[in-house]
């Protein structure tokens, strides 16, 4: 038998050609042997090879996938990667945006961040408009942020006669300490009239929220339709003039370091 050589073709006992080569120098076929694990020669075929095995000679794989499927051992699924340049980059496709964090600082500056987008896309949806065009916003800091203990007085007065509406946050960063029921944080909105009588405006009820979901916003004005979100969120149809009183009430057990780290701001719109 032979070949497009015109050399006689290797065959086994069956008369069945085997695999060979040409060696141009010598003019004859060759078997491919394997030899002490070794294969010598030079391949362009598919070919099945034991698990471990050395290859003299060149092998030219046509159908290796561009995109291979990598397990990352220590993340919650598997990723595709993307194997763009094989000596020195790899292109990982769907890699998870938010990875867990254990750090509880960075967990808690992430939860406050989040109670203050809240509270902004809250204000923004509501119905209730707290700007119009050439209103005047002025800022007034009612309780400065601290670690707190104990209940306190945070006074707005002199209020001027033109302002239309005030929205009044408390805003909380962390709570600690051992609380009983009907204990933790809470405000009161008192407004002293010219006769010098105090009446409560608004309150709200004890909680030890904190992140989410935590602190009070209060919006008080006399064309404000009434509005009450399970004590968070406040629409007081009233007015603050001519002066009025934030208090935070505060009660729970605290030990060192403990409390209610929080703080106050007011907004008088004109």
């Amino acid at each position: 038998m032979t070949n497009k050589y015109n050399v006689q073709l290797i065959t086994d006992v069956n008369g069945k050609p085997m695999p060979q080569y040409y060696d141009e120098t010598e003019g004859v076929m060759k078997p491919i042997t394997r030899d002490n694990g070794e294969i010598t020669g030079d391949v362009n075929a598919n070919v099945s090879f034991p698990e471990s095995q050395n290859i003299n000679g060149t092998v030219s794989v046509d159908n290796f996938p561009k995109t291979q499927k990598v397990e990352v051992t220590n993340q919650k699924e598997v990723q595709d990667v993307n194997v763009t340049n094989q000596t020195t980059s790899v292109d990982v496709n769907n890699f998870p945006e938010l990875q867990d964090v254990s750090d509880a600082q960075v967990r808690s500056e992430l939860e406050q961040i989040k109670a203050t987008q809240s509270q902004i896309l809250y204000k923004l949806n509501n119905s209730i408009t707290t700007k119009n065009e050439g209103d005047k916003v002025e800022e007034i800091e009612l309780l400065p942020r601290k670690l707190r203990t104990s209940s306190e007085n945070a006074f707005m007065l002199d209020i001027p006669k033109n302002v239309k509406r005030w929205i009044i946050l408390l805003r909380i960063y962390s709570v600690s300490g051992d609380f009983a029921e009907g204990e933790g944080y809470s405000t009161l909105l008192i407004r002293q009239n010219e006769g010098n009588q105090l009446y409560v405006v608004a309150r709200t009820k004890p909680s030890i929220n904190q992140g989410n979901f935590s602190g009070n916003i209060y919006t008080i004005g006399t064309d404000v339709i009434e509005f009450n979100d399970s004590d968070r969120y406040l629409n007081v149809s009233d007015t603050l003039i001519p002066d009025a009183r934030l208090r935070l009430e505060i009660e729970g057990s605290f030990g060192e370091g403990q409390g209610i780290d929080c703080d106050a701001v007011a907004y008088y719109i004109y």
